[in-house]
Parts: structure tokens; sequence; C-alpha cells
């Protein structure tokens, strides 16, 4: 008789699929000192990851719509990795966290590890 495999063997191949895929945007990103979180300031992710290996400031528009998805003037971005052949993106607005992606870039140089949309 054949076992049924567990739902949680599932996720998991759903998971790595996913990463291997390509970019893996989630709500949070295991750091070796802590899970950063949406939300998280500057200090709160230095604290938990560290000093970002790259960072990149992203200008937006003055005069963007009240409406858009990123209505502040600057979008920060730190990057963490390769470590393990992924990185680590932490998207930052006015002080917080908005989102975290982790990808595995095509080649390891510098304009392929830090892209602003992987």
């Amino acid at each position: 008789m054949m076992k049924k495999p567990s739902p949680l063997a599932g996720m998991m191949l759903l998971t790595i699929s996913a990463t291997l895929m390509g970019g893996h945007a989630s709500a949070s990103s295991l750091c070796s000192h802590g899970v950063v979180s949406v939300g998280d300031s500057y200090e709160a992710v230095e604290k938990k990851c560290g000093k970002p290996d790259h960072e990149t400031i992203l200008q937006v528009a003055q005069n963007a719509p009240s409406n858009s998805q990123y209505p502040h003037a600057a979008i920060t971005l730190w990057f963490y990795g390769p470590k393990n052949g992924a990185v680590t993106q932490i998207r930052f607005s006015d002080n917080q966290v908005i989102n975290t992606i982790t990808y595995r870039p095509n080649r390891e140089e510098e304009q392929d590890l830090y892209k602003i949309d992987p």
C-alpha cells in the first residue's frame, strides 16, 4: 500500500519550485538575528540582518498621485547576499519595510546581482 504524501511536503515542493523559477516576494525574510517583517524600521532591519551589502535609492516623482502604490519621495532598497546563490532585497518606504524579495541572479556581476525588479 502506497503512503499518502503529507501536506507539508507539498508546500515545501511548491516553495522550492517558486524560488527556482524566479524571485519570491513575501511579507518577511529570515536573517541571522531574527525575522524581518513589513513595517520594520531601518534600525530594526540592521539589528536583525546587519548592514546591507548594497543599497539603492529610487527617487519617486514628487507629484505622484495620492493613490500611488509608493506615494513617498523615495524608495530605499537594501540588498543582502549573494548567500548560497540567492540575493534578498528589502524595500523601504518612509523608513518602513514594504516588502522583501529573494531571487537567484543569473550572473555574479553587480548589475545582475542587485536588480531593482528581479
